[in-house]
């Protein structure tokens, strides 16, 4: 990319690869009082094809120090070009502060220049950590110049058309690549990434509370999804009607786990035909559960078409399942009304004798602590989830 570039000095750089003193030059320069000498040093030094050991650290210190924009710009951009050439990862950190997308990282946002450096930078570290403010920032200012710089002259809007034809052509799988190689090196950065990514592929779905079901999801939303989870990194799509924290205390993520495939279906999986807005819907349980707790479905109707459905052993077996929290939503487990517990209370206590199994009590038990809102009495004995018989007087 660099050679793409103005103001590289081609015959300069081959002649410091035989000269290591020119090399040092550039080192101490990068260190020295004048803020033009420090950032055509930067610049110097990003374009070695072999950069000496420490260089990386070195650049990271001065960035941290530096006072001159058009310098610290200079050395953020040769950080995040060396570091993409050596696939060091170490200083996404201090990177990732300076594009301004962490509000609680600094009093206030760097310049824009430094900003539009940083995300320059991020992107050569490791695409999948720029945010979509950061990419918004950068399609803003695709015309920048700063002056003083020497990359390109001073037309950062160059550099940014460059970054932007790389990032705008997102390759999930790469993508996926590129996070996997850095769980090793930085699980934080990984983590980071894996987050920003799903954020990125499941934008198309657009704000909203309904759940999509995995059939309606792409094939890339699916990947970045299950990559996520077999990571061991929970999602965070709220914003996308993908809530499965539930059952929170468990990081096996068995809601996120089943609804992708990962794990075997169970009772809350089954389909249920209803009617809603004049259709007929065959969804699994566990959707209309959920909009149950949002009021889009009546009680009375979805425990018509649930006892109409299935079998009294078959109720029990949903009732078992959901008093594992599987889909649950946020404090259903006691803090808030559980309005899915409610109904299968309802459902139980209407099969009579024919609602059976070993742990039927336990079932029964519990249920009626949520519908009653007693669930901090079983928590106080040591019950998390699940069918849970008191311990005896």
């Amino acid at each position: 990319m660099l050679a793409e570039l103005k103001g590289t000095e081609p015959e300069l750089v081959a002649g410091a690869t035989e000269d290591p003193k020119l090399v040092e030059q550039w080192l101490a320069e990068l260190g020295g009082k004048k803020p033009a000498d420090r950032a055509r040093a930067a610049y110097r030094l990003a374009q070695l094809p072999e950069v000496p050991e420490g260089v990386l650290a070195k650049l990271a210190d001065q960035i941290v120090m530096e006072r001159s924009q058009p310098a610290r710009a200079s050395e953020l951009m040769a950080l995040g070009a060396i570091s993409r050439a050596c696939g060091d990862v170490a200083h996404w950190e201090q990177v990732f502060i300076l594009t301004g997308e962490d509000s609680e990282a600094l009093r206030k946002p760097p310049p824009l220049a430094v900003r539009l450096a940083a995300v320059v930078a991020l992107a050569w570290i490791c695409p999948p950590l720029v945010t979509a403010g950061a990419l918004a920032l950068l399609k803003e200012h695709r015309d920048h110049r700063a002056d003083g710089l020497p990359w390109n002259d001073g037309e950062l809007g160059g550099i940014i058309a460059l970054v932007l034809t790389e990032l705008e052509a997102l390759d999930v799988a790469a993508a996926l690549d590129a996070i996997a190689s850095l769980r090793a090196r930085s699980p934080q950065a990984a983590e980071l990434g894996c987050k920003l990514l799903v954020e990125r592929v499941l934008e198309p779905l657009g704000p909203r509370e309904e759940e999509p079901l995995i059939e309606e999801l792409r094939d890339e939303q699916r990947s970045a999804l299950r990559f996520t989870v077999e990571q061991g990194f929970r999602p965070t799509s709220e914003r996308y009607g993908l809530d499965f924290g539930m059952p929170y205390d468990d990081l096996s993520q068995p809601s996120w786990r089943r609804y992708l495939g990962l794990d075997p279906a169970g009772p809350m999986d089954r389909l249920l035909e209803l009617e809603h807005d004049g259709e007929r819907r065959s969804w699994p349980v566990w959707k209309w559960f959920r909009m149950l707790t949002r009021g889009s479905v009546a009680a009375d109707d979805l425990g018509r078409a649930i006892g109409k459905a299935l079998s009294a052993d078959e109720i029990v077996d949903l009732a078992r399942d959901a008093l594992s929290f599987h889909y649950a939503v946020q404090n259903e487990d006691g803090l808030a009304p559980s309005p899915r517990s409610s109904l299968l209370h309802g459902l139980i206590d209407a099969l009579g004798d024919e609602a059976r199994g070993p742990d039927i009590d336990g079932i029964r038990y519990v249920l009626e602590a949520l519908h009653e809102l007693r669930a901090w009495d079983l928590k106080a004995a040591g019950w998390t989830r699940g069918p849970f018989t008191p311990p005896e007087a």
